[in-house]
């Protein structure tokens, strides 16, 4: 058990110091942190994101969620996580939520890829909800995501026009 447990660890190891590399060598192509003006300019439209995603779930009305962000209800693609906020909700109302915490960037910082035209920003963080379970004891739901939010600026500030969520099938494999 400890020969596997030393194994699972060297191997996770050598991977997140092969993916620190591979972002060194090549910062055009690959996410970087962001220099602290553009964190500062990304936080509040981020934050509000989350703030209405959680609300959305413990209400039980994504109203208000998409009026903000009506682009997240086109180009759905479930199997690849695209947009998939819709089925997510569906998906936990059962458990009926009455309080939640949203940590963005609780397993890594922000990451950012630029282009002319769009920001994407990469989060890997937690989204824990407080419910209820079957015997009335105080339990959570949710866990670990990846996501990438897609953002435009606007004269209003940045939006976000798309998300793609690394579902259970991607995580192994997935590379920003």
């Amino acid at each position: 058990m400890k020969n596997k447990l030393f194994v699972l660890l060297t191997l996770l190891f050598l991977l997140t110091g092969c993916n620190q590399s591979k972002i060194s060598n090549n910062p055009v192509e690959e996410f970087m942190e962001p220099d602290p003006g553009l964190y500062v300019e990304l936080m509040p439209a981020i934050r509000e994101y989350f703030y209405l995603r959680k609300q959305a779930m413990l209400l039980n009305d994504s109203t208000d969620f998409y009026e903000n962000y009506p682009d997240l209800l086109k180009d759905v693609d479930l199997a690849k996580g695209i947009n998939a906020e819709t089925k997510f909700f569906e998906y936990t109302h059962s458990q009926k939520p009455f309080d939640g915490n949203i940590l963005p960037d609780f397993y890594e910082r922000m990451a950012v890829k630029q282009t002319e035209t769009e920001t994407q920003v990469l989060l890997h963080g937690i989204e824990l909800y407080l419910w209820k379970n079957i015997h009335s004891e105080y339990d959570e739901f949710g866990g670990e995501f990846k996501i990438v939010l897609f953002m435009r600026q606007q004269e209003s500030g940045w939006q976000i026009f798309k998300t793609d969520e690394v579902t259970l099938d991607e995580w192994k494999s997935f590379q920003p």
